[in-house]
């Protein structure tokens, strides 16, 4: 009796084993975020949006399905100056708040894009920059393409003499900031 209890023990282990194995090289990898580039100016910006989020919903759907959990939504846009071009700074911030709320209609993360991406655009954009993230909740990026190393401590150093040190700080803290080569 004692041999046969054992024996059973032992097979149902191995069984129980058996289907964890089994289950655990099923498991398929979270995915964090499902990112869509779109294009957009002042005149088609919500229904660029609404349709990247349809795709987005798309996207998430068949991956659930796949067996990939998460598949979070992301909005990314071409650098921002190429939209905000010619407007006043209250305008451009009061343009990227809407497009901020247009994205969150279907809880989309809203990346719009770098402020600077070559050695000859205008700076004011990084001045631009600072004033829409103090008031708008979106994720951007500060490219600075240069032949010297860059630390976000240096771009702090040389905003001192600037009126906007404690946004430029801000700034520092919340964008990407990467070192780029010509």
């Amino acid at each position: 009796m004692r041999k046969t209890l054992l024996s059973l023990s032992l097979a149902i282990m191995a069984c129980v084993a058996d289907v964890r194995l089994a289950s655990s090289a099923e498991v398929r990898p979270r995915i964090r975020a499902v990112t869509v580039f779109i294009d957009i100016d002042p005149n088609n910006y919500a229904a660029r949006i609404q349709d990247a989020q349809k795709f987005l919903a798309a996207a998430k759907d068949a991956l659930n399905k796949a067996g990939f959990e998460g598949a979070g939504g992301r909005i990314t846009t071409q650098p921002f100056p190429q939209f905000t071009k010619g407007m006043k700074t209250e305008d451009a911030v009061a343009f990227i708040g809407k497009l901020r709320e247009a994205a969150s209609k279907e809880r989309s993360g809203l990346n719009i894009g770098a402020a600077m991406v070559h050695d000859n655009d205008d700076p004011a954009a990084a001045s631009l920059l600072v004033e829409i993230l103090s008031k708008v909740s979106v994720n951007a990026n500060l490219i600075r393409p240069t032949n010297r190393a860059f630390t976000g401590m240096g771009f702090a150093r040389q905003q001192r003499s600037s009126s906007n040190f404690p946004s430029a700080a801000r700034m520092v803290m919340r964008t990407s900031i990467l070192a780029r080569s010509r």
